[in-house]
């Protein structure tokens, strides 16, 4: 019996420190079964709006204690961040919020009288626990639903992924095996309790194992990351992990003085899980830190999504992670080569499936197999894929439906591309975020990763692309400057570097280029970048701008004028610069006045007469 083992370890922002045993953990959640049970039906969804912490992990398993099926979702911090709450409240048709005193007191006022929606508040931090005793087993089987798991959003709208108990409790057995767990394990989270990774990775699969926790909020560890690798020290932690940002923010955001003291040689599994892998930062976060006594071989690149519960790919303990450079022309047209050229793709391996799961990548048009070295969608299939979308019939079907060109199936498509080389998953992209530019493909990672590396301003990007904008290439950059930065940007510099860094490597000429404020770029609730929504929000206009460049021309009429001679002269040469040699342009030479510019994707391409811009004649 563990009822006496410390389970989970919360440390406040000061520092303080609240320790709940195996009995406390039992004893919270059999208390909030009880009131859950008092005011909803067995089955009903209880949305959890409990700040990162003890309230919401009581909260969580108090309402599976209950039968029902609790929701997780983050509290809004204001009123204009209630939108997606009241997406999943309406969707979820959620019958009880379960949350803390004060966030109560601020929801009342944010969804009163929302129409359609009827729901109690339960506040978990004001429940008397002495009816714990009261608590009842509740009828449960393997196919039961635990909790609906709200997808980021990454390129489409939330949707409730419906995960049963018995998909629950495979995925956790798989990661037990995938990440060698034991009962001696600690684990050090400061990922959001609300998000699948946080919950079932290092949270939940602590719980199925036996082992112990220490948690810290998320907001902690943005303000100083330090503290994660401090915590790893002082627990002797085996167990850890992070999306692609948060190994970023250790080594950029950690001083000399503040690694001082840091031991972090305990590392078994230093996982990561955010998809595309960021090779680089990887490396940089192992460099950094193998003074400090990290194993590099802990690094365990995998690969998941909530349809799949959470886990799906990871690598041998121990073996760390392979990093395969890969010919970026070939990889755009769908086969992995080797390559050692500078301008070679870096991908990080995921692993190889998990135990029980089969893993195919099918070309998405025909679902056919493709073979190892070239590029399909991943699917999968095995326990731990889940029930599908809650009320959403059409895309369960299309999502977990999908069979093999002979018929074999069910498959759970997952949206990514990727293939495998060496029995281990690369993960190239997502298939709805591909840009398709003269019938090639590239992958918005690779534009955004050239961008960034122009400038030292820039912090994150999103790239897309926009049909429906003029210009010579229909490709949009939107990046989002670094606080340093703002004060001191040089505006005009900044775009050329990027546009000259994704001229030069990809051919592509932008159409835009938008410098954002720091921190506005959309992001999902794990911190992926949303690229549909900054391509929407781009189109919208609702961007929080510093700085926009468009490459379209001027517009000219019939009536003409010196003015807008000049202006085009000035947009020719600009566009000009980026395609010859600027020595062979001559100012002193005029454009004859009956001609036509056709600017095609491949720009100037020809003369022919009258001279038009825009559809519309230019006078002579």
């Amino acid at each position: 019996m563990r009822s006496g083992q410390r389970a989970f370890t919360f440390e406040s922002d000061a520092g303080d420190e609240t320790i709940w045993t195996y009995a406390d953990v039992d004893r919270q959640a059999r208390g909030i079964a009880v009131a859950i049970a008092a005011t909803a039906r067995p089955g009903a969804r209880v949305l959890l709006l409990c700040p990162p912490g003890p309230e919401f992990l009581a909260a969580f398993l108090g309402a599976l204690y209950a039968g029902a099926v609790p929701v997780p979702a983050y509290p809004p911090a204001s009123a204009k961040h209630v939108e997606r709450i009241e997406l999943i409240l309406r969707d979820a048709q959620a019958e009880v919020i379960a949350t803390t005193v004060k966030t109560r007191d601020r929801l009342v006022k944010w969804l009163h009288g929302e129409e359609g929606v009827a729901f109690r508040f339960l506040c978990v931090d004001d429940i008397d626990l002495g009816v714990a005793s009261a608590w009842r087993m509740p009828d449960l089987t393997g196919d039961s639903l635990a909790f609906l798991q709200y997808t980021s959003g990454s390129t489409s709208a939330p949707r409730g992924v419906m995960v049963s108990h018995g998909n629950l409790m495979a995925n956790l057995a798989m990661i037990a095996i995938a990440m060698d767990y034991d009962d001696q394990a600690s684990m050090v989270s400061w990922l959001p309790m609300f998000h699948d990774m946080g919950l079932i990775g290092n949270v939940l699969e602590q719980l199925y194992i036996g082992a112990r926790t220490t948690l810290i909020s998320p907001q902690s560890f943005v303000q100083s990351p330090a503290r994660w690798l401090r915590l790893l020290t002082k627990h002797r932690a085996t167990h850890t992990g992070a999306p692609n940002f948060g190994y970023g923010l250790a080594v950029d955001r950690v001083t000399e003085e503040q690694k001082a003291g840091l031991d972090l040689s305990s590392l078994r599994v230093t996982y990561c899980g955010s998809e595309p892998i960021d090779a680089r930062v990887m490396v940089a976060f192992a460099e950094t830190y193998a003074p400090y006594g990290f194993p590099a071989g802990s690094f365990h690149a995998c690969y998941g999504m909530a349809e799949a519960t959470l886990m799906s790919t990871g690598n041998p303990v121990g073996a760390g992670s392979p990093i395969l450079r890969v010919d970026a022309d070939a990889i755009a047209h769908g086969r992995a080569l080797l390559s050692d050229a500078s301008t070679a793709r870096a991908l990080v391996g995921c692993g190889h499936s998990v135990y029980q799961q089969e893993l195919r990548i099918v070309d998405p048009e025909t679902q056919r197999v493709r073979p190892d070295g070239e590029v399909g969608e991943i699917w999968i299939r095995g326990p731990h894929i889940t029930q599908g979308y809650w009320q959403r019939p059409d895309a369960t079907t299309a999502t977990f439906g999908a069979r093999l060109s002979d018929g074999e199936g069910s498959y759970l498509r997952t949206g990514d591309l990727g293939f495998v080389h060496d029995g281990s998953l690369y993960v190239t992209g997502r298939r709805k975020e591909v840009i398709i530019v003269r019938g090639r493909k590239y992958y918005p990672q690779d534009l955004e990763r050239a961008a960034l590396a122009s400038s030292d301003a820039l912090g994150t990007a999103a790239a897309f692309s926009v049909t429906d904008t003029d210009g010579p290439e229909p490709v949009v950059l939107v990046c989002e400057l670094t606080r340093h930065a703002v004060k001191t940007l040089d505006r005009d510099r900044v775009v050329a570097a990027i546009r000259d860094a994704v001229q030069s490597e990809f051919e592509i000429a932008l159409s835009a280029v938008v410098l954002i404020r720091p921190a506005t770029l959309p992001r999902t609730s794990s911190g992926k970048i949303r690229r549909l929504a900054a391509r929407d929000a781009f189109r919208a206009d609702t961007l929080e701008t510093i700085h926009q460049w468009l490459a379209s021309p001027p517009a000219a009429t019939a009536s003409g004028s010196a003015e807008r001679a000049d202006q085009l002269l000035q947009w020719l040469r600009a566009y000009a610069e980026r395609r010859i040699d600027s020595r062979l342009i001559d100012e002193r030479r005029t454009i004859p006045p009956y001609v036509v510019l056709d600017f095609g994707n491949h720009g100037l391409l020809g003369l022919q007469a009258p001279l038009e811009v825009g559809g519309q004649p230019l006078a002579p």
